[in-house]
């Protein structure tokens, strides 16, 4: 009887197999906490403001200064003087501080267009449109002048878009609150 005997096996191959085997395990890992990375969001408070923050974006609403700071990896800016000046875009990396009073923020999810009848059908993203101006500032103070300014943030993956949807619920009284100030 041919018996295989434990010294006569090539035991290389095995442990070939068993290093890729583990190094894909690791791979899978890292794959899988790099993605919920990217939908980890938290809201901090620090001393004068209310922080929002997500991977690609960063929204602090300063109270001492009633300023909104955004800052983001990519993102679209417009901004135009309100006595008709030339209207300058940015794209890219920005870092804004802008006027809480006169901010709107809105979350609207990105869908593509399907059949006629059919609904749309939603990608799992979103974009988040800030409008700010400080045209009530200006006219309260009696000067001309001011500008609007238009920042658009998009792809955000739409778990994170509506987590900050809640951190705008809870800003919007504030915002609310400065405009009636300057009337």
């Amino acid at each position: 009887m041919n018996c295989i005997r434990i010294e006569n096996v090539n035991w290389t191959p095995i442990y070939w197999t068993l290093l890729v085997l583990v190094a894909l395990l690791a791979l899978l890992v890292i794959y899988i906490e790099y993605q919920s990375a990217a939908l980890r969001t938290e809201v901090n408070s620090v001393p004068g403001a209310l922080r929002f923050c997500a991977q690609v974006f960063t929204v602090e609403a300063c109270r001492p200064g009633n300023t909104v700071r955004i800052r983001c990896r990519s993102g679209h800016c417009k901004t135009q003087a309100l006595d008709g000046g030339e209207e300058v875009t940015r794209t890219g990396a920005l870092t804004l501080a802008l006027p809480a009073a006169g901010m709107r923020i809105r979350v609207g999810q990105i869908v593509l267009p399907s059949g006629s009848d059919a609904a749309p059908t939603p990608t799992g993203f979103s974009r988040i449109l800030f409008t700010a101006s400080d045209e009530s500032t200006f006219k309260r103070l009696g000067k001309s002048g001011g500008q609007r300014s238009t920042i658009q943030l998009h792809p955000i993956p739409d778990t994170v878009a509506q987590s900050f949807q809640h951190f705008c619920d809870g800003l919007t009284p504030w915002f609310e609150k400065l405009e009636r100030d300057l009337r």
